[in-house]
């Protein structure tokens, strides 16, 4: 939880500096974005064109046992349909490695016996929706398909969810 307070109040800090440029999201060329929520990975997006954000991602744990990071590149794709005044819909596709100490929550990776030293790879593909809720914030939410490959298997997972906290400038 301590986590999550302390994002919010990073991007509220950010929000209200005064260094923004843009006044609504989507006019800027820099996105910082929160993703997975319950184990925050933290992202910095740049628009290439108005329609297209690539990003770079980076999470970390450290427990008594061990520490890990996870670490990826992915894309936005804006304009996907049911996009409105207040809503902007979005294809998200992203590639992301897990080291075998991260100790993820809400997704496959918990799930996965990681005392055996298992690095994952994911490749994912996500339909997404951002509500904004201040100039230059949003609010996201994303479902879809993600692949993983371990030493040991490949696994595929319907459905997955994630949400997102994004501020543009």
């Amino acid at each position: 939880m301590r986590k999550i307070t302390a994002s919010l109040v990073m991007v509220t800090a950010i929000a209200t500096s005064g260094m923004a440029k843009a006044t609504t999201p989507g006019e800027g060329d820099i996105a910082l974005f929160l993703s997975n929520l319950s184990m925050p990975a933290y992202n910095i997006g740049y628009f290439i064109n108005d329609d297209i954000m690539g990003y770079g991602s980076l999470a970390l744990t450290n427990d008594d046992d061990d520490s890990g990071v996870r670490f990826g590149v992915g894309a936005r794709i804006y304009g996907a349909p049911g996009t409105s005044q207040h809503i902007r819909t979005y294809w998200n596709v992203s590639l992301d490695h897990t080291t075998d100490g991260f100790r993820g929550g809400g997704n496959l990776i918990s799930l996965m016996d990681m005392d055996n030293g298992t690095d994952v790879t994911t490749l994912g593909g996500h339909f997404g929706a951002e509500f904004e809720l201040a100039p230059r914030a949003t609010l996201g939410a994303q479902v879809g398909v993600e692949i993983n490959n371990t030493d040991d298997a490949t696994m595929i997972s319907l459905g997955t969810a994630d949400l997102s906290l994004n501020y543009y400038f």
